[in-house]
């Protein structure tokens, strides 16, 4: 291959993003994704180039969609080839976004780009690499600047993209595509089409051949105007990222939910409530691994429970992601609830394990007396009551209407109780209970509270006929 010239304007400019933007650090094993299109292949040309001067050892990347037939496998024969050719190591993943898009409800495009950057995460920490460039340039940048600004997203995701982000970074974020093409071509370095780029039902190829090329005509310069907004935004939202940093605190992930405690969540004037906008909705865009776009209205719904209230509200449920208001947090849930509808009866005659839901039960009969010690529970996920007449209990979700035995006289709703203790939608909806044949509740377990026995079933030392019920492992411990 033709060895490039050091003073090669695209050249520096590369080299000026990685030491600008701290793109690379010397000892760095980054993952090359390369298509096989032009950008990417002078990506890997230029990390190979500078792999020495920037102390770094590349490795490529490619991901088959199996989207075009031969095409696919052209791409990947070639990409395999450049590699052999720079003497890289090469990875090739496969990936099947049709399925995923039927299975998931999305766009083919969306579902390629969740499976690609799968691939290239799973790669790199195959690899040990601590880095994934991909080939981003600047005509990429204002195709995605324009397709949010039509889809009504808000002035933050205008940045589309950044020089780096996480583990990913993009060195050719501020390139030209023509500059891109006329240095390939001048060099005489071959690279493949994709001729799925020209189809317009997909947006972002009519935004690529018929908007961009219609609004150049008119709009002389456009490109290097639309980079001026881009990096005028890009300086304020790292001020709005200094201040967003207040609010981490209120953050937890815990099986699955974000939890935002509202205490921790600023209420005041026009400047705070703007704040907590945009702290929303980088929280929700990252929970929903970006494929869910919460606009306006939502945010507003979202800024106006960020008080502590009394009991639990769905402020937002689409199918996919769900915000519930419940007292002082803020639970954002990515499902719907996948609590069995179907009751299961565990017979009592010895020592086993149950599996319901996501719950494993241990159940351990105790032989003999009562003891100190067997009624010394420090768990909250443990409990012992009396089996006396009892050959075995349903287990089951919790029921409108159910009631347990208290201490003095009488019962209480477990309804009542939820409100008592200020328990969540969420939790609720992952209570299960413990029912003997009359219909009485023995027992019920609140993930995050523990287990409450009914009065009727308290144990006292000496009694004969008992059982330990303990959560062993579960995808909804205590705490939740």
């Amino acid at each position: 291959m033709k060895k490039y010239d050091l003073t090669s304007i695209l050249e520096n400019r590369f080299l000026a993003a990685v030491s600008y933007y701290g793109l690379l650090e010397p000892g760095d094993k980054v993952l090359a994704g390369v298509s096989g299109g032009p950008d990417s292949v002078l990506l890997a040309l230029f990390l190979y180039k500078y792999r020495e001067i920037l102390n770094i050892r590349p490795l490529l990347i490619h991901v088959n969609h199996n989207l075009r037939g031969l095409d696919s496998l052209g791409d990947e024969s070639f990409t395999r080839e450049l590699a052999s050719k720079l003497g890289l190591d090469f990875i090739l993943k496969n990936i099947y976004p049709q399925k995923y898009a039927r299975d998931k409800k999305v766009s083919l495009e969306t579902a390629s780009r969740v499976l690609r950057y799968r691939a290239f995460e799973e790669a790199r920490k195959e690899s040990g690499c601590r880095k994934i460039a991909t080939a981003h340039h600047l005509d990429d940048l204002i195709e995605t600047m324009l397709f949010r600004l039509f889809k009504g997203c808000g002035v933050s995701s205008l940045l589309a993209m950044t020089p780096s982000s996480r583990c990913i970074i993009r060195p050719l974020l501020f390139f030209e595509k023509k500059d891109i093409l006329s240095y390939l071509e001048e060099n005489n370095i071959e690279y493949r089409r994709d001729f799925s780029n020209l189809d317009l039902r997909i947006d972002r190829n009519f935004i690529r051949n018929k908007i961009i090329p219609l609004i150049d005509s008119r709009f002389h310069n456009f490109r290097m105007k639309m980079l001026g907004l881009y990096k005028i935004i890009l300086g304020e939202e790292e001020v709005w990222d200094e201040l967003m940093r207040k609010l981490e605190s209120s953050k937890i992930i815990k099986n699955g939910k974000l939890i935002l405690n509202k205490k921790y969540l600023l209420i005041g004037d026009k400047g705070e409530k703007s704040l907590l906008k945009r702290f929303f909705y980088r929280e929700l865009r990252a929970f929903s691994n970006f494929e869910f776009n919460p606009d306006s209205v939502l945010l507003e719904r979202m800024v106006k429970f960020s008080i502590p209230i009394s009991g639990n509200k769905i402020i937002f449920n689409n199918g996919s992601v769900r915000i519930i208001s419940s007292y002082d947090s803020l639970i954002i849930d990515k499902t719907v609830k996948k609590f069995p509808k179907k009751s299961i009866y565990v017979r009592i005659k010895r020592s086993r394990y149950i599996k319901y839901g996501d719950f494993r039960l241990k159940i351990d009969k105790i032989s003999g007396s009562v003891t100190s010690a067997d009624l010394n529970i420090q768990r909250p996920d443990s409990c012992i009551f009396n089996i006396e007449g009892i050959e075995g209990f349903t287990i089951r979700e919790k029921l409108d209407g159910d009631r347990f035995g208290l201490s003095a006289s009488g019962t209480k709703k477990i309804q009542d109780f939820f409100i008592d203790e200020k328990i969540g939608l969420d939790r609720r909806e992952e209570t299960f209970i413990l029912e003997e044949k009359r219909g009485h509740i023995i027992a019920f377990y609140v993930p995050g509270y523990g287990f409450r026995v009914s009065a009727e079933f308290y144990v006292k030392r000496g009694f004969k006929n008992a059982v330990r019920l303990s959560l062993e492992s579960s995808g909804m411990q205590s705490g939740a």
